[in-house]
């Protein structure tokens, strides 16, 4: 339940900063295909700013997401953090991967700096706020874990 609550409210809030924007969210139907690594992948939530690109005329397999964000289960924490971020740093138009907990209020961003390395930064706690600078979007974490078990109800 968490994890399906998380992912909706990513999706909610971030399509409505990117609104106005020439930005389109994409959820877990999206595949995303990375063409360095041959890997095609279903990331929880994808973000393109500009011009989406296909692999192919279906337009089933997206290749230049901006930002990839994905909620983390026990299953899947490990593979997420290691292998998967590996294959996602060789997305050329990746800027921005999100990892956000389902265990406890927190979130981590990787952003990639000028010179091809990723600088880590982690917000916790329901006070805590997510920046994501390239994209400029700034999020309450207690939006991103709305109608969770993790926020007591009033």
């Amino acid at each position: 339940m968490k994890f399906s609550m998380v992912k909706a409210n990513v999706i909610r809030h971030l399509g409505n900063h990117f609104a106005s924007r020439p930005c389109r969210v994409y959820d877990s139907d999206m595949m995303i295909r990375i063409e360095a690594t041959h890997l095609g992948t279903f990331p929880d939530v994808s973000v393109v700013c500009g011009h989406s690109k296909f692999s192919d005329l279906r337009r089933v397999s997206l290749l230049n997401p901006c930002l990839i964000v994905e909620v983390l289960s026990d299953s899947t924490i490990g593979y997420d953090r290691g292998k998967k971020f590996w294959h996602y740093r060789h997305i050329e138009s990746l800027e921005t991967y999100v990892l956000i907990s389902t265990g406890e209020i927190l979130v981590e961003v990787y952003e990639r700096l000028d010179q091809g390395s990723w600088r880590l930064r982690t917000f916790e706690g329901l006070d805590g706020v997510m920046n994501l600078d390239k994209l400029e979007v700034s999020l309450p974490l207690a939006s991103l874990y709305e109608k969770t078990s993790l926020i007591p109800d009033p």
